[in-house]
């Protein structure tokens, strides 16, 4: 059927960047603020639901899609971590909405509630926690954003009495909290700017209403000794948003740069994972911190404007008991993302420079005594390298890493931090072979070695020689991660998180729902923590392979029904990610299970530019090769249909954020390919990207530079919004956003959604829906299950595939 869309003027702009001179018809539909803008996203909005709803068998799968979402048990699955003699968790209690973080006293609890954040929540604000206790678990850093707009405030309590020691910083988007071992202090990443004014902030959503006896305001932070202009950011872990999966749908949701802890582990609201020595942050699109350069984007003025100032991002240092900071820590680095460790003892610091190939770049002894002339710790450069991934731990006076530097999947090797970064001083514990070092954990007195074996998950334990002690036991060939949702993001993200005597991790495939374990490295005993423990029975899994435009072959796992009629094509939904060096692993199907199980084939793509592969795999698929990540996926789906498995009037493909523009660009380059496609969160627009700090910031060290006109070609050689061309038959499209989301922000599917509904010639639906409160991902729970619902249903609906009863 032919639809009539809302009407979307063409009011063409002249454009020129990069050397490229070009006109924009839809550039007013940027503004979130312009005059009609609002009213014509509503009547879009209304549009897309009133077409996903009509669907006869809307109802039933949103009532399937309930039950195995419930079944994976993915409101409790985060990885607890331990700190000082305390165990920390987040959950989202069933009937409600948004994260609750609690405290034990063993991992097995019983627990009780630190931050609830629905009673924090004021109207039904959705809220988002970035927690990270101290190390001797009385205190608590967090950060609190509403409404996904990721610009947090910074808080300190106590967490036996809930007495506020810090409520905020004169910065704007602090985060990524890194504490001294005696809780005296701690480092955190901001913005330089100032933070945002009231009007621009979402309505005050915090009331001080927290666990214990008391809220008064006492005390606050300050800098330590020393303090010239930086640039910088910080971190550590409990609860690091980062990357995640949204509940079973295969499609990575990024949540949390600019905010604590930013992607070590959580999920669902972000919380209770990461521990010092594996501070992780932001990844995939997630980074969100800055060089101190300027991202290029112009700073606004009136409300919201605050969301759009430029990136000046610093290192900055709290001492308990001072007044919060206003000198960073002074640093010039020479990248826009950094994050602080500390040693377990507290001697040293490093701060790791890039989220993509991240490297000790600066190096500081903190124990040595002032002087009058030095009053502060003093840094400096220890590995420069930019070439290669350095990523590891603090372990004695030594840095333990998996590096690239020798073996493109990665060896083990350790630097001692009293060189100057001179390779002729390193020790190899591990060399380079056919596995995909993921990284190292420090856990007491081993290492724990993640590893990637064909896409596989492998746990070793080691000792501090790199001598093997053993291997952790799995349910099965599956794939670990310290946010419980098969993906690792290589650049910033750990497997598992290591305390004194233990490993925490969770588990998944993708027949078997995600579980939370525990290892005890002394017994080797592996404890079931959470999990309801749920398989998918009468599916099978296969691997095929497809020859990609260069002749590299590409992997594609298989999920689907052991009883389906292989002697004609079947409906089948190919999921693909592809950037940032995130490795996208067998993850549970959860609300994707409703399409398999009702005859649908799930195809799980694994395309250059993810990490499951090691560094030449990513490096294969970014840039100026990134082209190559779409033709991957054009050689996987040809491949389907050459084998009778489907057909392109059967074949629809999916994505989220990065995922999101591999979709945009699939129908776009190759329309006829494609029956539906699905594009979250993305990002369709790349000529423009610089207008959004946040976007940019994400967007520039994996795609490239827009204003650099070596960049600009290649940009535009694939940019979907550009390559929209009248009187083509595009496939059935859903653009699916966050109102809020400054990573991929709405504007991208609003332009994208109007030319093409202007330009094609096909009955097939182009619809666009923006989810309020929503940024980067759903901000609360019900949202979540609903957006998964709703993409689904319209992909259903277009393969025509009608979901079983339950």
């Amino acid at each position: 059927m032919s639809m009539t869309y809302p009407a979307a003027p063409a009011r063409p702009e002249r454009n020129e960047v990069g050397g490229l001179a070009f006109d924009d018809p839809y550039q007013w539909l940027e503004d979130d603020t312009g005059d009609g803008v609002a009213a014509w996203q509503r009547a879009q909005d209304e549009l897309a639901r009133s077409y996903v709803h009509a669907w006869p068998h809307h109802d039933r799968l949103a009532a399937r899609v309930g039950e195995l979402v419930e079944q994976m048990d993915a409101r409790n699955l985060v990885v607890p971590v331990r700190h000082g003699p305390r165990w920390f968790r987040g959950r989202i209690p069933a009937g409600r909405d948004l994260m609750v973080l609690e405290v034990a006293d063993a991992v097995t609890g019983p627990w009780r509630t630190v931050i609830d954040l629905n009673e924090l929540s004021e109207g039904g604000t959705p809220l988002r926690i970035s927690p990270q206790p101290s190390p001797d678990g009385r205190l608590l850093a967090y950060s609190l954003d509403a409404s996904g707009r990721e610009l947090p405030e910074l808080k300190v309590i106590e967490i036996d009495t809930g007495k506020v020691l810090l409520d905020g910083v004169p910065q704007q988007r602090p985060g990524l909290v890194a504490w001294l071992p005696d809780a005296t202090g701690f480092f955190y990443m901001a913005n330089a700017g100032p933070a945002p004014a009231p009007a621009d902030r979402e309505p005050r959503a915090v009331a001080g209403r927290v666990a214990g006896t008391g809220s008064g305001q006492e005390g606050g932070m300050r800098h330590a000794a020393g303090a010239d202009p930086a640039q910088s950011a910080g971190a550590s872990s409990v609860g690091e948003s980062g990357v995640r999966r949204a509940p079973g749908t295969g499609a990575v949701q990024e949540a949390g740069a600019g905010s604590v802890q930013e992607a070590e582990a959580g999920s669902g609201e972000n919380a209770g994972a990461g521990s010092g020595e594996n501070a992780g942050a932001g990844s995939g699109e997630n980074a969100g911190a800055g060089s101190g350069q300027d991202t290029g984007a112009r700073q606004p003025a009136g409300p919201g404007a605050a969301a759009r100032m430029p990136l000046r991002w610093r290192l900055f240092f709290h001492r308990i008991g001072q007044p919060p900071p206003t000198d960073p820590e002074p640093l010039n680095i020479p990248h826009m993302y950094a994050i602080p460790k500390i040693s377990r003892d507290g001697r040293w610091a490093v701060l790791q420079v890039d989220h993509l190939r991240p490297r000790p770049h600066f190096l500081a002894r903190l124990d040595e005594p002032p002087t009058p002339d030095e009053p502060s710790w003093q840094w400096r450069e220890f590995i420069t390298d930019t070439e290669h991934l350095y990523k590891g731990v603090l372990a004695g006076d030594s840095y333990v890493a998996v590096t690239t530097a020798g073996a493109p999947r990665g060896r083990l090797v350790r630097i001692p931090l009293d060189s100057p970064g001179d390779p002729d001083t390193w020790t190899e514990l591990i060399p380079g072979g056919d596995a995909v070092l993921t990284g190292v954990t420090l856990a007491g007195d081993r290492l724990v070695l993640g590893e990637l074996v064909d896409t596989v998950s492998r746990i070793r334990v080691l000792d501090l020689d790199g001598k093997e002690a053993g291997e952790v036991p799995l349910p099965g060939p599956g794939s670990v991660s310290s946010i419980a949702q098969g993906v690792v993001a290589l650049g910033v993200m750990d497997q598992v998180i290591g305390c004194e005597d233990a490993i925490t991790f969770g588990y998944t495939s993708y027949t078997q729902s995600p579980t939370v374990y525990h290892y005890a490295l002394a017994t080797g005993a592996l404890t079931k923590l959470q999990g309801a423990g749920h398989t998918l029975p009468g599916l099978v899994t296969t691997r095929i392979w497809a020859t990609s435009a260069d002749g590299t072959r590409v992997p594609c796992t298989l999920v689907h029904r052991a009883d389906l009629d292989r002697s004609r094509p079947q409906p089948t939904l190919i999921h693909a990610y592809g950037g940032f060096n995130v490795a996208e692993l067998s993850s549970y199907l959860g609300p994707l299970a409703a399409f398999v199980e009702a005859g649908g084939v799930y195809a799980h793509a694994h395309v250059r530019g993810g990490g499951e592969f090691g560094l030449q795999w990513w490096e294969a698929g970014r840039l100026h090769v990134k082209q190559n990540s779409f033709n991957d996926l054009y050689a996987i789906a040809e491949q389907l249909i050459a084998d009778g498995i489907t057909a392109p009037d059967r074949l629809a493909v999916q994505g989220a954020s990065n995922g999101g523009l591999l979709a945009g660009v699939a129908v776009t380059q190759r329309p006829d390919l494609w029956r539906a496609a699905v594009c979250g969160a993305p990002k369709l627009d790349l000529m423009r990207v610089t207008r959004d700090p946040i976007g940019t910031a994400a967007t520039l060290p994996e795609y490239g530079n827009p204003n650099d006109p070596a960049d600009a070609p290649v940009l535009m050689g694939y940019s979907p919004y550009h390559h929209v061309r009248p009187g083509t038959p595009y496939p059935a499209i859903l653009l699916d956003a966050g109102a809020n989301d400054p990573r991929c922000p709405a504007w991208h599917s609003r332009k994208f959604a109007a030319r093409t509904q202007s330009a094609t010639t096909s009955p097939h639906p182009v619809l666009l829906r923006v989810w309020e409160g929503a940024g980067h991902g759903g901000a609360s729970w019900s949202t979540i299950v609903e957006q998964q619902t709703y993409w689904l249903a319209f992909v259903m609906r277009e393969l025509d595939l009608v979901p079983l009863p339950s």
